[in-house]
Order: C-alpha cells, then structure tokens, then sequence
C-alpha cells in the first residue's frame, strides 16, 4: 500500500519491490519491536528505504566531538555545587529534577564507588549557515536511556543489502561501518571487569549486568541484542529489570553489594556490577515509591550506575541551556581548541528562570514576537515534550513566572530535508524528510585514583521523519530508524 505524500519521479514498481524485499529482511533479521497495539504481536520496526545523505565533513566532526564532550559530561557530573547551583530553581519547581537532585546529594560521597561510565549520545541536525553551506547544530546531549544502538547497526546492514539491489545506487554514496552494539557491549563488560577487579570479586560467583528497564518495553529487541553481544563478546549475562521489581527483589548488603533474587529461584542471588538504565528517564517511569526507593538502592549501593543520577542531572536541559552562557563550557573543558569546536555546533539557548529577569523578560517577549523562531523544552527526555509555534506562545503566557523556571527556550533549528521513502507497518509513503544524527559517546573512569580507561566515540544513529512533523523518535512512533550515506 502507498499512503500520502510528496510523489518523486522514481519507479514505483522498483520501489514497491524493494519495499517488500526490505520488510522481509528486516523481520529476519531482528530489525523489529513489539506492535503498539497487540503486546503479543512483533512487527518490523520503522525505517527509510534508502540511506538519507549527509557530508563526510559533518559526520567527521560529530564523531570526533565525542570525546571532548564526554569529558565535560564527567566535569559537570563531579561538580556539586554546580550541579546544585544550576538546578536548585529548577528542582522547586519539577518534582522530578528535585526528587533526583535530592538522590544526588544524598549519595554523592558514597566511598563504595569504584568507578564511573557514561554511554551518552549527541544528537545533531544538519543546517544550511550563513553562507549556503552546511553546519552540525547540536539537538541536544541524551546521558541516560541513549537507546537504537543495536537496531541502527541492523538497519545499516539493511541498507547495503538493498544498495546490492538497487541500480540506482550513487557512486558517491558511501555507508559507514555501524558496530555501536559491538561497542557498547565493550564498554558494559569493561565497566564489569573493573567492578570485579576493585571489589576482588571472584570468578566462580559470576555477578551480573542489569539492564533497568521499563514493564511492557516495545524496543526490548534493541535491548537483547546487546544482552546477547555481552555475553558472546565475553561470556558476561546481562538480566532485564524493572526498577519495581528491583525494589522488591533486590537488597545491599553490609558491604555494599547489590543482591538480586534468581526470578526462577529465589534461594539463588546474584550480585549486580553493572545497572545499564534504558527507564528511569521519564516521571512515567516513578510511578509509586517503589521505584524511587530502587533508584536509591543503586546510587547507595557499590554498582557501576550507567547512568548514576550525577550524569543524568548532568544531562538536564538546564545544564544544557547554562553550558551555552559565556565561559562556563570553557571552565568544564580541558583544551581550549576543544572547546571552540564545541561551540560551534551550540545553538542559542535561554533560561527562564528569575536568576537574571531582565534577559528573562527579554527571551520571553522575543518568543512571543516570532514563536516559530524557538522551541520550549522541559526537562525531559523521550521525545514528544517539546512545544513549538502557537503551542509555545500560549504555554508561555498560561505560566507563571515560578512555573517558567522548570522550562528553556532554544533558538529552533532548520535542518535540511531530502527525498526518501518511509516504510512503517508495511506501508511505504513517499515524502520529504529531516534527519537527526546521534553519536554514541563512551567513557570509563577508575576512582582512587582517578584514571581515564575508555574516552571516545562507540558508535551513530541516524533517525528520520516527515519534515512537517515538530517533535517525537522512534520508539514515540514518530521518527523511523535510517542510515546515513556519506558524500
């Protein structure tokens, strides 16, 4: 079936082939999620037909961005009083960042920490600059729940596959090698490695990974395929569980492990090195003290927490927004070089809370002026939060100046669109689409002493969407997973 949208001069009858051809490798090859409406059904995931183009140039420089990045991430996770200090507003007003800052300052000193990783991913558009050329503009910096690493792999492979069968292939086009699950599983095991090693954990008890997830997940398949590259690449097993059911089945004891009861037995526990968070992102996800008293338990306990709350604290909106004021990237960043390359793919951002009124009002009033120029962010992740339009200009005349404080504004970013083919639920629609690149940034850090064993780039996930809709990714149902083609 074709639905609605922008026709293009290629051959439908290719294309139809192609599409059925597609959706038949993608089920066989794992590129699927559970169906939104039937728990029990599993359907192909969404995806592009044909790799979407992007320059060589701005994919080389989210990459390389990485590293430098990460390293502030782990600067603004160890500085409380930043933290504190950026937030404090913030956290009267939003239960949820108040609820996680309090974890923060409760657990910060906690001595039984042997570590720190980050599996953090930088999301990006291309935009046309000033002078008709092409710029990386930052979307934002996801710490927590950075999710799509195994499907974008498979998707790639999706793509090549059909490049072998589609004659009208660019020359040009170039499909770089997608080995994210085989790098976040590295980086998983390493942090693992170092848990036994400082702990002096012994083989033979064979602790455990716990992937935090959240009860009826539609992307579980993302989440096993890494659980099963885990424990292929080093023999490590990796458990899914919700943070309810860690509350009930879990315990830290005297010496600060986390114990969790065998689902099957549980006279069996296994001790925990490893809480991989793909949940914990959303107030959704804290339903009852249930949860919260589960998220305590992992930052009081000794387990590598992937993210700990410092890191996911690090990644709010409003630590965002303040990282792009003058000189405070500067302070956090190591290389001054470093960090003049960051900021060239920042875009504007404003705070509202009542720290500086008058640059308030004035941001304020200039989104109310031209409300299409802007979007509202509040501090959360998972997409399909974010206010645009006349939707912006009315939240911001119903708040009030207290309310104002739990949001940023952000200058609106204008990404290029292109030509492509959406195939969702075996439909394809012929449309113009906009593209959002992420990088998958890793990092491990020793404690006592401090010692940096992993820093760089693990890997990239290119999602689509029809270029009239505002905001939303993948598992929302709004954007589709997509490969980029370098030129």
């Amino acid at each position: 079936m074709e639905g609605n949208g922008q026709r293009s001069g290629m051959d439908n009858v290719n294309d139809e082939a192609l599409v059925t051809e597609a959706i038949f490798y993608a089920s066989t090859n794992g590129i699927v999620m559970v169906s939104r409406n039937d728990p029990k059904e599993i359907i192909h995931a969404p995806f592009t037909l044909r790799p979407s183009r992007l320059p060589r140039t701005c994919f080389d420089l989210g990459r390389r961005l990485c590293a430098p990045f990460n390293r502030v991430i782990d600067a603004l996770a160890r500085d409380e009083t930043f933290l504190e200090q950026t937030l404090g507003e913030t956290a009267q007003v939003d239960p949820f960042t108040g609820h996680l800052l309090e974890i923060y300052l409760r657990t910060k000193s906690n001595p039984r920490k042997v570590g720190r990783i980050g599996i953090t991913r930088y999301d990006y558009f291309a935009e046309k600059n000033d002078t008709e050329g092409l710029r990386m503009s930052q979307v934002e910096m996801n710490t927590i729940a950075a999710s799509f690493g195994s499907l974008s792999a498979r998707t790639t492979s999706l793509h090549r596959h059909l490049f072998s069968l589609d004659p009208r292939r660019r020359e040009d086009d170039d499909l770089p090698v997608n080995d994210t699950p085989n790098n976040l599983a590295k980086i998983l095991a390493s942090a693992h490695q170092l848990y036994c090693q400082r702990r002096a954990i012994r083989p033979e008890n064979k602790p455990i990974i716990a992937f935090i997830v959240q009860p009826g997940e539609r992307n579980s398949f993302d989440q096993d395929i890494l659980r099963e590259t885990v424990w292929t690449l080093r023999g490590i097993r990796a458990i899914r569980i919700s943070l309810c059911e860690l509350a009930s089945m879990a315990e830290v004891d005297p010496t600060g492990s986390l114990l969790i009861q065998d689902k099957g037995n549980k006279e069996i526990r296994f001790e925990v090195s490893v809480a991989y968070f793909r949940a914990g992102y959303a107030p959704t996800d804290y339903p009852s003290e249930k949860e919260w008293t589960a998220r305590s338990m992992i930052e009081e306990s000794a387990v590598l927490s992937c993210p700990s709350v410092a890191y996911q604290l690090a990644g709010a909106k409003k630590v965002q927004q303040v990282l792009y004021a003058p000189g405070v990237l500067e302070k956090f960043a190591l290389d001054q070089k470093d960090a003049e390359l960051m900021r060239q793919v920042f875009v504007g951002q404003w705070g509202l809370d009542m720290s500086n009124r008058v640059e308030t009002e004035l941001a304020v009033q200039a989104a109310l002026d031209n409300p299409q120029a802007y979007v509202l962010k509040p501090q959360r992740e998972g997409g399909g939060n974010n206010l645009y339009g006349l939707e912006l200009a009315e939240a911001l005349r119903r708040m009030t100046e207290r309310e104002r404080a739990a949001f940023i504004l952000m200058q609106r970013i204008n990404p290029i669109a292109q030509e492509n083919i959406i195939v969702r639920a075996t439909e394809m629609i012929r449309t113009e689409c906009v593209s959002e690149i992420g990088f998958f940034g890793l990092f491990l850090a020793a404690s006592e002493p401090d010692q940096i064993m992993v820093n760089g780039s693990g890997g990239f996930l290119l999602r689509s969407k029809a270029a009239n809709v505002e905001d939303g990714g993948v598992a929302a149902g709004v954007a589709v997973l997509d490969s980029p083609a370098l030129y």
